[in-house]
């Protein structure tokens, strides 16, 4: 299927097509035309992300700005190509040639070659699907303990549990963490791949040579909830107190930022740079403005700080990065 629309009826179609969630659809990631992304990057970052899931490789025909267009490396047909809508920084699919004939075809011929059989595409695929269970197993048929009822979901009672969440902290690591780290916290997430989707938390410490894992717990959904949850396991493991001394690293998602107002009011919490970087080089663009950013982030004195603000907002005069940054 190719289906291809232009910019005058971007605004007629706009409500028939939904927006993409970064908490949700990444999990199940399902490319359609029409489907809004907030910016280019996120589209970007849901696109490689599809590759990982599908298990196919993409080359870029065009990665800019204003056009993303990308093909199947073996050029079987697969194409997509996304843009702004008109008058917004909003990405949108604007055409979709889904089908991958690559694999399937290289199967069909080996297959042929090897047992000189012809076999359908369709034979192909559910022997593919059949040869990943046996050898991964079908982790719906993987039994649990059922000791803990909070953590625990029965969708129905006469069905076998499922977790709900699941805490994992090895004690070396704890230790570790108190004995050897600076009282800093980074607190992330990333989605999990497989048939119950889900997502993954970490708190990653930082010793005197590098990141140190704390622990990670694996939850339905990056909201609220969980990272309540998340965060009441680890202070009770780690004795990180309500008080001064204590600082954690956040990469500013909303349900972050208000679990931390409802349970550690008076820690300090900071953002990730990087992140800020990652926003910040999509309107500045250039290494003047990378290396001038980081100077900035890096100085150990206000004067020196302000310095490089200064810098920094002398390169674009009209925009002025140095406030956009502040």
């Amino acid at each position: 299927m190719h289906t291809l629309y232009g910019s005058s009826d971007e605004r007629e179609m706009d409500d028939r097509f939904a927006e993409f969630k970064e908490d949700v659809d990444m999990v199940k990631l399902e490319l359609k035309v029409g489907m809004r992304f907030r910016n280019a990057q996120v589209f970007r970052n849901a696109l490689k992300e599809w590759q990982v899931q599908q298990g196919y490789d993409l080359k870029w025909v065009r990665n800019e700005n204003k056009r993303i267009t990308a093909v199947c490396k073996q050029e079987c047909g697969f194409r997509i190509h996304a843009s702004p809508m008109q008058n917004e920084s909003t990405f949108q699919i604007k055409s979709l040639k889904p089908l991958h004939s690559c694999e399937i075809s290289a199967m069909q011929k080996n297959i042929h070659r090897e047992l000189m059989v012809d076999v359908s595409k369709s034979q192909v695929y559910r022997a593919k699907r059949k040869a990943k269970e046996t050898i991964e197993g079908d982790l719906r048929k993987q039994p649990i303990v059922d000791e803990n009822d909070d953590e625990v979901e029965r969708p129905n009672r006469q069905l076998t549990p499922v977790f709900k969440r699941l805490y994992i902290k090895l004690d070396a690591q704890k230790q570790g963490f108190v004995q050897g780290c600076r009282l800093v916290v980074g607190l992330d997430g990333c989605f999990l791949k497989g048939i119950y989707g889900g997502q993954l938390l970490a708190s990653i410490g930082v010793d005197e040579y590098n990141m140190f894992p704390i622990a990670i717990v694996a939850v339905e959904a990056e909201c609220k909830d969980s990272w309540v949850w998340f965060l009441t396991q680890s202070i009770e493991d780690i004795g990180a107190g309500n008080d001064i001394g204590w600082t954690f690293i956040l990469d500013r998602q909303k349900e972050l930022v208000h679990t931390f107002t409802q349970i550690l009011p008076n820690v300090e919490h900071r953002y990730c740079l990087r992140r800020f970087y990652t926003n910040f080089k999509q309107k500045f663009r250039g290494k003047e403005f990378k290396v001038l950013m980081w100077k900035a982030a890096k100085a150990g004195t206000k004067r020196e700080f302000d310095y490089h603000m200064k810098k920094l907002g002398e390169l674009d005069k009209e925009n002025k990065p140095n406030e956009w940054l502040m």
